[in-house]
């Protein structure tokens, strides 16, 4: 069981799926306060009015195996879990992203009249469950779709939520999205058929007083639960108030069609023969030059089943080039946040790199966007330096000098690359020149020497250079200092 002040999720044991359970997921805004609607302030002390229950609750949760990634951690001996963008699983929360953030979405105008009704509903101080009755009448006119009511397990409160019933095997009660206070969801007869089949993508939609936020949940090895929104504030306190309705009504518009979309997603998903294919992002293609689509299937992530992996082994499936991109042959696929393409590039035409295949939006076919773009790249197998030298020696000269001057045409070019590590040096299987079978990796800092600079929250390694902190410059003079550090 998991509870925070605004989700409660209770699942199964996700890493076996040999017992079928009831699965259930509940969404517990915090209740505004009488007098006072917004939450309180950081600091404040609420352990003698008891309302840190819940949280207290949560702390119990994430110390425990069946943790729920979103996004919390409680003390050292229980690391703070992370997992990649449930936009890149789905293209359904891409959509809604995109779509929220689009100032030319055409809202209907009915949509914003609703919306309106809605906040001012919400504005009104609820002393009484009664009350907030008339909001769950609002967002299911706004969403156009049923909300559905029904008792929970000891008859004492209420389900909402926005339920489909799958018509093909596994036939199944699927949430497309929960919403309210103290809802309960419980799923069909066989919970497990369905969670076998997919990630068991779904909107949370959580009021909270005058507040609204909404969020986007996966299960994979584990549950996943992120943010979608920020909690938006729907008062109508304002006298010139027009144009933060539209927003919030652009936003409701958006969880719309999304939700239609995630519908029709249900009703077309096929069941995959494989059940750990559930386990990968269904971003399963990327676009050639030329316009030709590859496509590819997930065999394994190459970090472990670590639900932060965000590099993954992949096999082609359809090709429009069975010459150089055949069936069945192995690529890398890499979702980033940022990448140095010409660097990469540039050391792979002169053999020093993997061959850059693709480098472009995880949904390329689709006309949403995000801050997160898909490498595509040759699998080299091969050994890396860290392996090769497990005891700390130096490594082979050959592969020292390719290292050495992949880097002086790297420097050449104005580029930097800023992780030149022995785990990020690569020597392919084979025969002959090892400096020929050379191979550097791991281009997500590598850019113009200038303007690229070193990740927030760098990991502790004794062989940074001075001047190499959270948010510096990346200079050339670190990589020939990492370079001299693998000797």
């Amino acid at each position: 069981m998991f509870r925070d002040s605004t989700r409660c999720m209770y699942l199964p044991d996700a890493r076996s799926s040999s017992q079928k359970h009831p699965v259930y997921v509940v969404v517990i805004p915090k209740p505004p306060a009488p007098a006072v609607i917004p939450p309180p302030p950081p600091d404040h002390d609420d352990e003698e009015d008891g309302t840190l229950a819940p949280v207290n609750d949560h702390k119990a949760q994430q110390d425990e195996d069946r943790y729920i990634v979103d996004g919390r951690y409680y003390a050292e001996s229980c690391p703070l879990r992370a997992a990649l963008p449930v936009e890149l699983f789905h293209p359904v929360f891409a959509q809604f992203a995109t779509e929220m953030a689009d100032e030319q979405l055409q809202v209907p105008a009915d949509v914003a009249k609703k919306t309106a009704k809605l906040m001012l509903h919400l504005s009104q101080i609820a002393t009484k469950e009664t009350q907030r009755e008339d909001t769950r009448d609002d967002l299911s006119d706004i969403l156009d779709c049923n909300i559905a009511q029904t008792a929970n397990r000891n008859q004492a409160s209420a389900d909402h939520i926005i339920v489909y019933n799958r018509p093909s095997h596994p036939k199944d009660e699927i949430a497309l999205a929960i919403v309210e206070q103290n809802a309960e969801l419980g799923t069909g007869s066989d919970p497990s058929r369905l969670r076998e089949a997919c990630f068991c993508p779904s909107f949370i939609i959580s009021v909270a007083g005058p507040w609204i936020s909404i969020s986007g949940a996966i299960m994979t090895t584990a549950p996943i639960v992120q943010r979608l929104t920020e909690y938006t504030w729907l008062g109508r306190g304002l006298a010139i108030n027009d144009a933060r309705i539209w927003r919030v009504a652009r936003m409701l518009f958006a969880l719309r069609r999304a939700i239609n979309a995630l519908r029709d997603w249900y009703t077309e998903m096929a069941v995959p023969a494989n059940p750990s294919s559930r386990l990968f992002p269904l971003a399963t293609s990327c676009t050639l030059p030329g316009g030709a689509t590859l496509e590819f299937r997930y065999e394994k992530p190459l970090m472990g089943l670590d639900p932060s992996c965000a590099t993954f082994l992949v096999r082609v499936v359809s090709s429009p080039d069975s010459e150089k991109y055949s069936v069945g042959r192995r690529m890398v696929v890499k979702f980033v946040e940022a990448y140095g393409r010409d660097a990469h590039e540039l050391l792979a035409r002169n053999g020093f790199a993997p061959e850059l295949i693709y480098y472009g939006d995880v949904w390329p076919t689709q006309a949403v966007s995000g801050p997160w773009k898909t490498v595509v790249m040759e699998y080299v197998e091969g050994v890396t330096l860290a392996k090769m030298c497990v005891n700390g020696g130096a490594p082979p000269r050959p592969v020292y000098d390719a290292v050495r001057d992949a880097l002086a045409l790297l420097h050449g070019a104005g580029m930097v690359h800023g992780a030149v590590r022995s785990p990020n040096i690569l020597v392919a299987n084979g025969e002959g020149d090892m400096r020929a079978r050379t191979r550097i990796l791991d281009f997500d800092w590598a850019g113009k020497q200038g303007q690229v600079r070193y990740p927030l929250g760098l990991f502790a390694w004794n062989g940074w250079a001075d001047g190499v902190a959270d948010c510096a410059l990346i200079e050339a003079a670190h990589d020939l200092h990492m370079l001299a550090a693998l000797e």
